[in-house]
Formats: C-alpha cells, structure tokens, sequence
C-alpha cells in the first residue's frame, strides 16, 4: 500500500480520490520557538469506498518521514511517495 503524501517537487501529482474519505482524528505537534518549523503526528481516518492500493493525502509543504495502515488492529507499513 503506498501513501502519496509529500510536497516536494516532482512528488505525485494526482486527482482528489473519488473513492474514500477522510477523517481527522488526531493531531500532536512540538514547536520549539528557537527552532524553524515544527514536527508532529496525525493520525486519520479514511473510508474506503473501492478497492484500492493508492492512497492519496495531500502533504504540501510537509516532510513525511514516515506512515503506516492499520485495519482491524493490524499495523502494516505505508510507503510514502
């Protein structure tokens, strides 16, 4: 499963899915006034409404370092595009 989620230049450009939607459900950040930017966690839920081995977030302007999906409690992991 991969998960297109960065913002740098040349990163998939795709279409809003049409299939799913997505639900925030949880955000953490730590911001350090002396340090530039920030670092955090998100966690969301989607709705998948077809099959699919593409999810698309829009992660513009941000650095993903990492992602993962979980389904009926298991955790596998996502590989950001």
């Amino acid at each position: 499963f991969a998960v297109a989620a960065h913002g740098r230049p040349g990163a998939a450009r795709l279409p809003p899915p049409r299939d799913g939607a997505t639900h925030p459900v949880s955000l953490e950040l730590t911001v350090d006034p002396s340090r530039p930017g920030f670092t955090g966690t998100i966690a969301i839920e989607v709705e998948i409404l077809a099959p699919a081995s593409l999810l698309w977030l829009d992660g513009r302007d941000l650095t993903v370092s990492g992602a993962s999906v979980e389904q009926a409690g298991r955790r596998a992991p996502a590989k950001v595009m």
